[in-house]
């Protein structure tokens, strides 16, 4: 069975929702934030305190997120994503199959 994971794009705000997420369901959070990874060089200083990636992690439940999106920034129902995570490439090309059909 997958674990069902949610990714959510902030506008800046991902240190302070990820912090009320963790006070609210509990877990674990970790956070990454730009200046700290080798992506900093290539990154303008504006964005160095912006996190790149977080995570909550609790019984039953990730929650990821970040303050980094596209040159078009954040669009109003595009701001997550679903993740699957499989334990097996089968695994993850019949979802896909099924998935795929779906959209169809």
């Amino acid at each position: 069975m997958p674990q069902v994971s949610t990714y959510i794009r902030f506008n800046k705000t991902c240190r302070e929702a990820m912090a009320f997420y963790q006070r609210v369901l509990g877990g674990t959070l970790s956070m990454q934030v730009v200046g700290e990874t080798p992506l900093a060089q290539q990154m303008p200083a504006a964005l160095h305190d912006n996190i790149l990636h977080a995570e909550l992690r609790g019984d039953g439940f990730a929650l990821m997120g970040s303050d980094m999106s596209g040159p078009e920034g954040i669009i109003m129902g595009t701001a997550f994503s679903v993740v699957l995570v499989c334990a097996t490439k089968t695994e993850i090309e019949t979802l896909f199959a099924q998935l795929a059909r779906v959209v169809r």
